[in-house]
């Protein structure tokens, strides 16, 4: 209980009857319940595409009836807890996910695309490096930005995709459609962008293609991990608290007391695998195609 602090701010207001050591622990048990519905920085799950946005005020309060078993006879007696009151705190929040199953071919360019989402409650940028964390069994081309998905999921193709020649964050890659969607490159909560990473494939029929957008040292959950600068890293990057929308402060999880050692930018970062097996190529049929009309021979 000692890191409850932490995660959100608090504040009592007292009820006239305070009763009993049932009584705290239930005042304690709707503060711990509360913290818990309302955010999970260290664990975010694709549950929380859409939490509450940041810096709101939500409480809680139990009543109940409980009866004295000291007093023989005794009426059951009406039991109200303290009002209990968390602040929502900032968070950030990204997953990276599979978009397409590419059919590759020897030789052939083909496309993965990858879903990079904002799973946290507050706008963010994304940082995107130029090159995929590791590519088997095939050659990366230049990675693009190609679409923008809003918060209910409609997707954009952007209408030139945006080379990804030097890595950055969103906000240093313009697009009008992308633009129109965001302020400077911010992605808002619940929203995502489309990365392309093209690939001509090297390997043989039946060997696998395999790309990873993203590089993290933990098994690739695909989701939220704290920050660890590996090379290639796909990470969010918080907004300045003049950027509209902007929730003023910092999220919580990159604060250092939560477990998350990235203090200063507070970064949470992501990676994803996609692997297809390379297929025949498709049988083609050349030449030219002559019609008896008359079925004269």
């Amino acid at each position: 209980m000692s890191n409850l602090p932490s995660l959100a701010s608090s504040k009592k207001t007292h009820s006239p009857k305070m009763s009993k050591q049932y009584f705290n622990s239930l005042t304690r048990s709707i503060a711990v319940l509360g913290l818990i519905a309302v955010s999970n920085p260290l664990g975010l799950s694709p549950v929380l595409a859409a939490p509450t946005v940041p810096n709101v005020e939500i409480s809680n309060q139990a009543t109940g009836t409980f009866t004295d078993g000291d007093e023989p006879g005794a009426q059951p007696e009406s039991i109200v807890s303290n009002v209990v009151t968390i602040t929502v705190a900032e968070v950030a929040g990204i997953t990276i996910t599979a978009d397409n199953t590419p059919e590759p071919y020897s030789s052939a360019l083909v496309n993965f695309d990858f879903e990079i989402k904002n799973i946290g409650n507050d706008p963010t940028k994304f940082f995107l490096p130029k090159d995929p964390a590791s590519v088997v069994g095939g050659t990366a081309g230049t990675l693009q930005i190609v679409a923008y998905v809003d918060a209910n999921g409609v997707k954009t193709p952007l209408s030139t995709p945006i080379n990804i020649a030097t890595a950055g964050d969103t906000g240093s890659f313009g697009d009008g459609t992308l633009g129109s969607n965001t302020t400077a490159g911010s992605i808002p909560a619940g929203a995502a962008i489309i990365v392309r990473v093209p690939v001509t494939v090297t390997a043989a029929v039946n060997a696998n293609v395999r790309v990873t957008l993203g590089n993290t040292t933990a098994p690739q959950s695909g989701i939220n991990d704290p920050y660890i600068a590996s090379g290639n890293d796909v990470y969010t990057v918080d907004n300045a608290d003049t950027v509209v929308g902007e929730a003023a402060g910092v999220p919580i999880n990159g604060d250092g007391i939560t477990g998350d050692g990235d203090v200063t930018k507070h970064r949470q970062e992501a990676s994803a695998t996609n692997t297809v097996l390379v297929q025949n190529p498709p049988l083609k049929i050349s030449g030219t195609v002559f019609e008896d009309v008359n079925y004269g021979g």
